[in-house]
């Protein structure tokens, strides 16, 4: 799998790793791994380049993005690529993505929902729309729980 976005060129490797050239400088910036030992053949088939990601997905129906911004800067020190790895979209219960296109709304992808044999699989167009995603907050939660016992309870009768 390869895209072109000038002046880096990203190749998908059968294994599972994509690296990331710099065809200017005729050097490898950086390259990315999803870090996720799964058994399952994990090479990747497709990669595209978009605004702010790197969308990839495997021979087995997993689909990734990175982070485009933090993947395109040369690599320094000891980075951890889970900073990289935005999300992971997992194929279970029989559904398989086998191909997609992107835009700035959303995700269109082909999945392949298989019964009880390869020849009972059927194909749907599976949208993923941006508009309605809603970043989740995280809350600090007090350190004390707040006892409910009816005997700490103030009465209310006076």
């Amino acid at each position: 799998a390869v895209d072109f976005c000038f002046p880096y060129l990203v190749v998908g490797k059968s294994d599972g790793r994509c690296d990331i050239w710099n065809i200017q400088d005729n050097c490898i910036l950086r390259t990315l791994e999803h870090g996720l030992e799964t058994g399952l053949h994990m090479g990747l088939k497709k990669i595209v380049v978009f605004s702010n990601y790197i969308f990839a997905l495997t021979d087995s129906g997993w689909f990734f993005a990175w982070d485009k911004v933090k993947s395109l800067k040369q690599k320094h020190g000891k980075e951890k690529q889970k900073d990289f790895l935005l999300w992971v979209g997992k194929s279970k219960n029989g559904k398989k993505v086998t191909n997609f296109v992107v835009d700035h709304t959303k995700i269109v992808t082909i999945e392949q929902h298989q019964l009880k044999s390869v020849w009972q699989s059927k194909m749907f167009l599976q949208i993923r729309d941006f508009w309605n995603h809603v970043e989740k907050k995280s809350i600090k939660k007090s350190p004390l729980k707040r006892r409910n016992d009816t005997k700490y309870k103030k009465s209310t009768k006076r």
